[in-house]
């Protein structure tokens, strides 16, 4: 009698276990289980088994490059454990290349991760969000996407954004100077601004004192049109003519804008 209970006490343990395990919902996930709640209220029993079931279903990738909306755009995707999967470096004949791209899955996909879009990431605020699926075999393929599963779609800028650098101001570099020109038949008083623009006054071929120039080098980040102030469109000149103009104009061409002496013109 002894001998037959001890042979029949390990199985009916086991049959205790087996039930136990069964009621407690630890299946949740397994075929005739509970389903998968993802994002389920954190401390249920549910939340906690849901949450391990759906960790175990995904599986993490690195890096993954695809090609897809039928073959036009290939993208750079990489999947994270809690479901997450970002897009990056889209090629040239792609649209939203200046973006960066976060799916972020809907339930029931699985996944742990909250399917909002954060406002903010790394590299700058949200810019837009919609609800985005896809059948496309070339995402679904090696589980990057579930085929028909929902995911918020999240646009964030693709680069950091900088502040454009703060110009440093204009200023005098060289001048004023008197140089010679026309062979040595006139001359005038130059003044070279740090953007390369030149001013002339003080003509000595011009008695009356009335008219002034400036010069704006061309193929340099100079605008070149003549500014307000100045008394037409101009005209184009090089100095190459004049070697006694050589230490002040460096540039191979000149956009000569003149205006009456007085007058209050820029040099920007």
């Amino acid at each position: 009698m002894r001998t037959a209970i001890k042979s029949w006490l390990p199985i009916a343990a086991a049959l205790l276990i087996t039930s136990a395990c069964s009621a407690s919902g630890l299946n949740s996930g397994v075929s005739g289980g509970s389903p998968i709640v993802p994002n389920a209220a954190p401390g249920s029993l549910m939340s906690s088994a849901a949450a391990k079931t759906s960790e175990t279903k995904i599986s993490a990738i690195s890096q993954t490059t695809r090609t897809f909306d039928g073959g036009v755009c290939t993208a750079d995707f990489t999947k994270a454990a809690s479901g997450i999967i970002n897009e990056r470096n889209r090629r040239a004949n792609c649209n939203y290349k200046e973006d960066i791209i976060q799916f972020r899955p809907i339930a029931p996909n699985p996944g742990t991760a909250d399917p909002v879009c954060p406002a903010t990431s790394e590299t700058g605020p949200l810019v837009q969000g919609f609800v985005w699926s896809t059948t496309e075999a070339t995402l679904t393929a090696g589980g990057l996407f579930v085929s028909g599963g929902s995911y918020n779609a999240c646009f964030y800028p693709a680069v950091l954004a900088t502040p454009a650098p703060t110009p440093a101001p204009l200023h005098v570099v060289l001048g004023p100077t008197v140089y010679s020109f026309d062979s040595g038949n006139c001359s005038a008083t130059f003044t070279e601004y740090s953007n390369g623009v030149i001013n002339e006054t003080a003509r000595s071929c011009d008695p009356t004192n009335t008219v002034s120039a400036e010069f704006r080098p061309e193929g340099t980040a100079v605008n070149t049109a003549c500014p307000a102030g100045t008394s037409d469109a101009g005209f184009d000149w090089s100095p190459s003519g004049d070697p006694n103009l050589a230490p002040m104009f460096t540039n191979a061409l000149y956009r000569v804008c003149w205006y009456t002496t007085g007058t209050t013109v820029s040099f920007n």
